[in-house]
Order: C-alpha cells, then structure tokens, then sequence
C-alpha cells in the first residue's frame, strides 16, 4: 500500500512540473494500474476529436455548442477489455 501511496504522490506532483500533461495524466492512470499502447498522441486537433465522435454518434446541438468552446483537448489513451483483463 505504501509503494502505491508513493507511486500515486510522485504522479500527482508531476501536473506541478514543467511535464506535458499527457504525460503527467498518463503517469497518474499507470500508477493506477491502467496502460495502453493505444494512444493519439500529446496534441489533437480539436477538429479530429471532433469528427471522431460524430462518426461514432450524432451530436446533438448542445454539444456541438460545448465543443466550440473548446481550445485543445489531448486523449491520453483509449482503455478496451484488453486492458483490462
């Protein structure tokens, strides 16, 4: 319990630093326990993410509204069965 407790500090002290924040929010989900190799990268275009999710379901006009607002989005992994089991 105290390796994590540590694991879990030493993540959490990283969002403080000068780190991108895909890898502090990586770092936080490995010290959790959760790891993909699925990832989009450190910077996504909002325009990406965007068509993404309409490509999986329409959007209604209130989202569409939330996301006009938004100035950078970064996914930091995507997380299947795979992961984990």
């Amino acid at each position: 319990m105290a390796e994590l407790r540590e694991a879990l500090r030493a993540a959490l002290a990283g969002f403080a630093g000068a780190a991108p924040l895909h890898e502090c929010a990586a770092a936080l989900l490995g010290a959790l326990g959760y790891h993909s190799d699925r990832t989009t990268g450190e910077e996504d275009e909002i325009a990406g993410i965007r068509a993404d999710l309409e490509a999986a379901q329409p959007l209604s006009d209130r989202e569409r509204g939330l996301l006009d607002d938004w100035v950078a989005a970064q996914i930091v992994f995507q997380v299947t069965e795979d992961e984990i089991t």
